[in-house]
């Protein structure tokens, strides 16, 4: 990795995109190499109707975080350009959504119990990970009977990532009872 590093700072250094020295390289937002891997991603087309080769899949896969990284780096390259005062045709800064908040708490209490209003939220029941802070080991043992976990949908990761595969819903897991649908008529 030190080693990925320190080319990034040789004259000339060597333009492989995808490899190690990428993530450290201070040019990664003008790499011309990884311009034309970037392109070369972008042109592939895969379609479910169209026989595609899974490992030519696979490599274009494998790329995207490059593709990523790139794109990160000329966010940040243009906004650093803008904030220096430079102009970036099309683009400008603005402020971001502001979120309101109070000048002065106790003024806004004192304000709202003369005005009988309850500045005050109703109370919510802390989450799991809140509720197990601080707890020894059968408490929260104990808490567990009343939690479930539900994932909020699937991602496609590397083989190599820890996680267990998920299951796949199949035709099966769709196919309504016999007798149920005769039931109906």
């Amino acid at each position: 990795m030190v080693d990925a590093a320190a080319l990034t700072r040789v004259d000339n250094p060597p333009l492989v995109p995808g490899k190690e020295q990428c993530r450290f390289c201070p040019a990664l937002h003008i790499c011309p190499a990884l311009e034309t891997a970037q392109h070369a991603l972008v042109a592939t087309e895969f379609t479910p109707a169209v026989k595609y080769d899974a490992q030519k899949l696979a490599d274009a896969l494998s790329q995207i975080p490059m593709v990523e990284a790139r794109i990160t780096a000329l966010r940040e390259f243009a906004y650093a350009e803008a904030e220096r005062g430079n102009v970036v045709p099309g683009y400008k800064l603005v402020d971001k959504r502001a979120y309101r908040s109070w000048t002065d708490e106790d003024a806004v209490i004192k304000w709202a119990k003369a005005s009988a209003v309850d500045p005050y939220a109703p109370p919510e029941i802390k989450s799991p990970a809140q509720m197990e802070k601080g707890l020894k080991k059968p408490e929260k043992e104990a808490l567990k009977q009343f939690t479930e976990s539900k994932s909020s949908g699937r991602t496609l990761v590397p083989v190599a990532d820890e996680r267990p595969e998920a299951k796949r819903l199949t035709a099966v897991d769709f196919a309504a009872p016999t007798n149920a649908v005769s039931n109906l008529f």
